[in-house]
């Protein structure tokens, strides 16, 4: 289904790392866990929606955009215009069926490297929304500190919800904290033995879905048919 939207906002939460504000002329209808397909600049791009389906009047997305990476910095260029213009955007959406088994009593976990949080936090605070009672375990991973553009909310989070236990590791972390070093799986694996009755949900590089999907079967016993994410797809 294709839409038109107004760009809310454009901001950067951390270094290269942008929060991207639509507003749709008209609430969307989506579960936690869907994606968008943008077009700009003249490409095609992919955004998994980081709000809850529980507040369709605004969408959130989360744009990772390096120095280098010409192509998506011409996306964020193009964002702004629009914004500034005040032009209608279309967009193409909700699409994806990784989205969050409500229906489930499993154990969920929850895993994120980088912006792939953003498709993990709409499935959290769906999860939270409708009250589900089983434990949530989230495991987030990035390079350094300043990339866990999220981490004062998260940690919040798991203070407000006895059943919400957040874990981040970083690979190079660059200031004296308590956290995980290295990989993100290191970290799962170092605590988990058995996933088999788990609900995971992998999103992040494309390298950390296929090595952590290979891991998590061979090494935790987990279930194939419960793990979910659109990069399982290409893995």
């Amino acid at each position: 289904m294709k839409f038109l939207c107004h760009v809310h906002t454009v901001q950067r939460l951390a270094p290269g790392i942008y929060q991207v504000i639509l507003a749709p002329h008209y609430p969307l209808d989506f579960k936690a866990g869907q994606y968008l397909k943008l077009t700009l600049a003249g490409k095609d791009r992919y955004f998994s929606i980081a709000s809850c389906p529980s507040q369709p009047g605004l969408i959130e997305l989360h744009i990772g955009a390096s120095k280098t990476d010409e192509g998506v910095l011409s996306a964020i260029a193009a964002l702004h215009e629009f914004k500034e213009a005040k032009l209608s955007l279309e967009i193409e959406g909700p699409l994806g069926d990784a989205w969050l088994r409500k229906e489930s009593t499993n154990p969920i976990l929850l895993i994120a490297g980088g912006t792939g949080i953003s498709y993990i936090m709409s499935l959290l605070r769906n999860a939270l929304h409708h009250k589900l009672k089983q434990n949530i375990y989230l495991y987030w991973g990035a390079k350094g500190i300043n990339q866990l553009y999220l981490q004062q909310e998260l940690l919040m989070l798991s203070e407000q919800y006895p059943n919400l236990h957040y874990v981040f590791s970083l690979e190079e972390p660059n200031e004296p904290i308590i956290c995980r070093e290295g990989l993100v799986i290191d970290a799962i694996l170092n605590d988990f033995s058995n996933l088999h009755d788990f609900d995971i949900y992998l999103c992040g590089p494309i390298n950390m879905i296929k090595e952590g999907k290979t891991r998590l079967l061979e090494k935790c016993s987990a279930t194939s048919g419960n793990m979910y994410g659109d990069g399982l797809t290409y893995v």
